[in-house]
């Protein structure tokens, strides 16, 4: 029956310790060709060593108690063979037998050893790989973020600002799995934090910002991620450490499982110092005992036999088992049953010597254990099969060992594979071997160049690479890079060569360093290398050298690029003409422009380190208080703050100007302040231009109102005027009040300059403009205003003036309202100086005067001249600084010279005098000659219509073109105009000359009118009149269709001379 026990198995005498008998398993292990003999003693089959404690067991097994020990067996070749030796009592009467079963152990311990010696060389490849190296678990982390995505969340950073405690809650549900001796060197709360610290004391440090990166990188699920961050301990800044995360997926589905961190230091030009260490719970590899149960089959009954042990391995009491073969065929796992009855038709059709198989059998429990299960079937003389003997050994620990060993091997591997460093194994036994042979030799030295013996290729040999070395050199495959490692060896990689030869020689197992080469593709890579020989039981294993390279031409790149955005940047603040200044969280300048240093009128260097206070004075332009700044901490919940309205900068030289400016906040990424910048600009021209656009507004807004009282006025001078010339045509009224009459005309002329001054500043004042000649104009002006004073004045005209385009009477109001001025601020005498020249300006020398040609008149005097601040009010209306003053005088030369497309300028210091400049524009043409008057009504005929609203100045209008010798016809508005005008042209009586006033109130004016009339006569000669100069028809009334003007009020003189003019046609 023993011989179909699949392990060796014996029979002892246990009184006499006598070897009774042994199957042919146990015969093989001995190492005997046959049966061994029967009456030798049994402890002889052990070593010395082990005698005492067999004999115990079979003692004790006598007793009736099972006994299970390893040992030794001494093989007949004087092998000693590890054994696992199993006793039990044989139930026969009245003898003392002990059945014996021996466990070959070399097979399991043969895998074991195989096993742990391939996780030992990935554990140590891992464990020296220099970077700080975390494993993460992220399983509830992941499961959270689904249960958001399912409730409808989109914005994690919307929700955790909502809900800021769930953030902490998921930092605890992160298990750190492991974290290598370099991760825990360069995190010292990583050790806390598997012990419980919460995210309250590690939310400021470096580990709380790479877990809010881990969190942004799950929700967008990222496989990857690579980033730069600061290294910060609990005492402050460390340094930088570049950041390679993964997390893998399956099958599309985040496996938050094995999150790996792999951080790199790049502090101190790059000298990275990385080790790759991940650290695990050894396995449990110990077996637990090695259970024996029989079966047995009868081919010619159907009838199965199984052991009470083989019942109770799987968890059954005896009795729950029957003795069917279903018993044992339907417990096997599905997936094994194919193959166990495929080995047992192999054995029975004569195949193999014996049944053999693995698998797994289903406990009571529902849980399944390995078994192995061997046999031997006994055939009858015909071949047939009648019995099929054999015995399970439970190898569940052992196959569970085997596996965890190969996932753990496989977990290395993978995590090597996958690591973002590119990693080289490389051996360099023969170079060691080399230089331990020179050393032996007597070298003091060694020779960094390789001899021909050695070979440059052979000095290292490649074993394998990972994914990130094939990717980093730019390969198709591991296979491709083992190809053109050799090449690489001996040109590129010459320089880690040398200080690999060199760091050997004198004992040192670890270099570090940068290294240029190119890429299979001819890209040219920088890295950091570090080269490093891992420990296996205190000795170097030169068999498994290591060559880590980080690629830093990313960071290459980035550095260039930032250094470029920092050139365009400080060419650009150079370049500026606002003034730029920053300042750290302290307020204190770190910088600022050009621009900046004028404005301050402080040297950079000056100012560097001082409070943005103390050399940025701001005060309010009017009351000269203190203007103050938002402070840090105002400023960074505000984001940025403008510069209050009128705000005044005092330099450091005491030069003032006015400025608007902004100051921001200076803050990284994650909100931290760095400080501020202040932007300011200098405003002082352009407020000095909008004061001056204010004046003409003021002087805009006036003028409307004073254009349609002057309108009004003019109507009622007209009447006047009219009346006075009336009466002054009769000898009889001459005789008897002519005195009274021409001071009555004199008062309605003054009335009129009044009005005209009115209207000149005002709007409403378009001047008309002629060509004229400035010089004698000037002069006689000038000399008439200054009649009877006793100041002098000395006139400076340029040779070959040019004519200027303008209305002579306004220019000539200029001139006296200037020259008045200069007089009454002399008045002791004094000289007054007057000068006129030809003057081009352009656009590079004008400034606020328009390109072109002008005249420019300057007029100084000797006066008090005017203080500054009210120099910046003096063309204001109505401001003066005289008791009687009206304050129109130079409103109305600032109005007269706008209107004209001049300018008018002025300097004054007080006690020296005042400069008035004025430029006007040159005419095209020379002016016309003087022609005399010509009044009274001699040759005068014609048939004129006459048009106004006003029934006093249609009257008016009748009686003075009858005393002129004309027809008259007068009418209300255009409407009645054109029915008289085709009226007359249908009685055959057209009339030669038609005047219209510009303006009626309610019904259809002058220039409505002319156009009826030109399409009906396009050759019909007409006058426009009007009290309202401000229309662009008065005073470019050709354009309009007309032929003549007579503004109102009107002398019977200028009337008839205009009249004349337009009928004979030298209009």
């Amino acid at each position: 029956m023993i011989d179909v026990i699949p392990d060796a198995a014996l029979i002892v005498d246990g009184a006499e310790d006598l070897l009774l008998v042994a199957n042919q398993a146990a015969a093989n292990l001995a190492g005997t060709r046959g049966h061994l003999t029967a009456g030798g003693r049994h402890s002889g089959l052990y070593p010395a060593a082990a005698q005492a404690r067999i004999g115990s067991m079979i003692a004790s097994s006598v007793l009736g108690r099972t006994e299970k020990a390893r040992t030794l067996l001494r093989s007949t070749n004087g092998e000693e063979i590890p054994v696992e030796v199993r006793t039990a009592p044989l139930d026969v009467a009245d003898r003392n037998l002990v059945l014996v079963i021996l466990r070959d152990l070399r097979p399991g311990i043969a895998v074991e050893q195989g096993l742990r010696e391939s996780e030992a060389r990935y554990r140590a490849l891992v464990d020296g790989v220099p970077v700080a190296v975390v494993e993460k678990d992220y399983t509830e982390l992941v499961a959270w973020m689904d249960a958001l995505r399912a409730s409808g969340v989109a914005d994690l950073e919307g929700h955790l600002k909502a809900h800021p405690h769930e953030l902490a809650e998921q930092f605890r549900c992160v298990t750190v799995v492991s974290a290598n001796r370099m991760a825990l060197q360069k995190f010292p709360l990583l050790g806390q934090a598997v012990e419980g610290l919460g995210w309250d004391q590690l939310k400021d440090t470096s580990l709380g910002e790479v877990f809010l990166r881990e969190v942004e990188a799950l929700w967008r699920r990222r496989g990857s991620m690579t980033c730069m961050l600061d290294h910060r301990k609990g005492d402050g800044f460390a340094g930088h450490m570049l950041l390679h995360w993964t997390a893998p997926s399956i099958e599309g589905w985040q496996d938050g499982r094995h999150g790996l961190l792999v951080f790199s230091d790049l502090t101190e030009l790059r000298q990275i110092e990385q080790q790759l260490r991940i650290s695990e719970e050894r396995p449990r590899l110990a077996l637990q005992g090695f259970n024996v149960g029989i079966w047995e089959y009868n081919f010619e009954t159907g009838e199965s036999y199984y052991s009470e042990r083989w019942k109770t391995m799987l968890g059954y009491e005896v009795h729950e088992i029957g003795n069917r073969r279903e018993e044992w065929l339907d417990r096997i796992h599905p997936d094994d049953r194919g193959h166990v009855e495929r080995s047992l038709q192999a054995h029975l059709e004569g195949s193999h010597s014996h049944y053999e198989s693995e698998h797994r059998v289903r406990c009571k429990d529902g849980s399944y254990r390995w078994v192995l299960s061997r046999g031997r079937a006994f055939f009858d003389h015909n071949g047939r099969p009648q019995r099929l003997l054999g015995a399970h050994a439970d190898i569940t620990d052992r196959r569970l060992s085997e596996e965890a060993l190969r996932l753990s091997e496989a977990r290395y591997r993978q995590l090597l594979e996958h690591s973002p460093i590119a990693i080289i194994e490389m051996d360099v036994t023969r170079l060691g071997s080399w230089l331990e042979a020179q050393r032996n030799g007597g070298a003091q030295a060694p020779d960094c160049e390789l001899p021909s013996g050695l070979g440059e290729h052979a000095w290292a040999r490649l074993r394998g690479t990972n994914e990130a070395a094939v990717s980093l050199m730019e390969a198709g495959s591991q296979a491709e890079v083992a190809v053109h490692f050799e090449a690489l060896c001996s040109t590129d990689l010459a320089p880690l060569r040398r200080q690999v030869v060199d760091a050997l020689w004198h004992g040192r197992h670890y270099i570090e360093g940068e290294v240029s080469f190119r890429t299979l593709a001819g890209a040219k890579v920088r890295a950091v290398y570090h080269w490093w020989v891992p420990q296996v039981s205190g000795r170097p294993n030169l068999e498994g050298a290591q060559l880590v390279l980080v690629d830093l031409s990313d960071i290459v790149r980035a550095e260039d690029a930032l250094a470029a955005e920092r050139e365009r940047l400080s060419v650009t603040l150079r370049s500026m003409s606002e003034g730029v200044v920053t300042t750290d969280t302290d307020g204190r300048v770190q910088y600022l422009n050009p621009a900046a240093e004028q404005l301050l009128e402080c040297a950079g260097e000056h100012c560097v380190g001082r409070r943005l206070g103390e050399i940025c004075v701001l005060v309010h332009e009017r009351t000269k208080a203190p203007v103050r700044l938002p402070d840090m901490e105002t400023l960074a919940q505000l984001r940025e703050a403008e510069v209050p309205p009128q705000t005044m900068l005092v330099g450091g030289q005491g030069r003032t100007c006015v400025v608007e400016g902004r100051l921001a906040s200076l803050q990284k990424s994650e909100g931290r302040a760095l400080g501020a910048v202040l932007v300011l600009r200098d405003m002082t021209e352009r407020v000095r231009l909008e004061a001056e656009q204010l004046r003409s507004s003021k002087l805009e807004s006036l003028g409307v109102l004073a254009g349609g009282i002057a309108h009004d006025f003019n109507n009622i001078l007209t009447v006047v005027m009219g009346n006075l010339t009336l009466t002054m045509l009769d000898s009889q009224a001459m005789t008897a009040a002519g005195r009274w009459l021409k001071e009555a005309e004199r008062g309605v002329v003054r009335a009129r300059d009044l009005t005209q001054q009115l209207l000149t500043f005002a709007k409403g004042g378009e001047p008309v403009r002629t060509a004229v000649a400035l010089a004698d104009f000037v002069k006689e002006t000038a000399e008439f205003a200054l009649h009877g004073s006793k100041t002098r004045c000395i006139f400076q005209f340029g040779q070959a003036l040019w004519a200027a385009e303008v209305d002579k009477g306004q220019v000539g109001q200029v001139v006296q309202n200037i020259v008045i001025n200069a007089n009454q601020a002399m008045p002791d005498g004094g000289l007054l100086r007057i000068s006129l020249v030809n003057t081009v300006v352009d656009e590079a020398t004008g400034g606020a005067v328009r390109p072109g040609r002008y005249l420019k008149l300057s007029i100084a005097d000797t006066g008090t001249g005017i203080r500054p601040d009210h120099l910046a009010r003096i063309f204001d209306p109505y401001f003066t600084t005289k008791p009687q003053g009206s304050g129109l005088g130079l409103a109305t030369v600032y109005s007269i010279v706008c209107k004209h497309q001049g300018h008018v300028d002025v300097e004054s210091q007080v006690g020296v005098g005042t400069t008035f400049h004025i430029w006007l524009p040159a005419a095209k043409v020379q002016p016309a000659a003087d022609r005399p008057e010509h009044a009274g009504a001699s040759g005068r005929t014609g048939r004129i219509l006459f048009m106004d609203d006003e029934e006093p100045i249609r009257r008016l209008g009748q009686a003075l073109l009858q005393s002129l010798g004309y027809e008259a016809k007068v009418v209300r508005d255009g409407g009645e105009v054109l029915r008289e005008f085709d009226e007359a042209r249908e009685r055959g009586r057209p009339y030669d000359l038609v005047m219209l006033d510009l303006t009626v109130a309610g019904g259809m004016g002058g220039l409505a009118a002319l156009q009826e009339i030109r399409r009906r006569d396009p050759s019909a000669k007409a006058i426009v009149t009007s009290g309202y100069s401000s229309d662009p028809v008065m005073g470019d009334y050709r354009s309009y269709g007309f032929q003549g003007m007579v503004p109102k009020p009107y002398r019977i003189g200028d009337l008839g001379r205009t009249i004349q003019e337009v009928l004979n046609g030298a209009a």
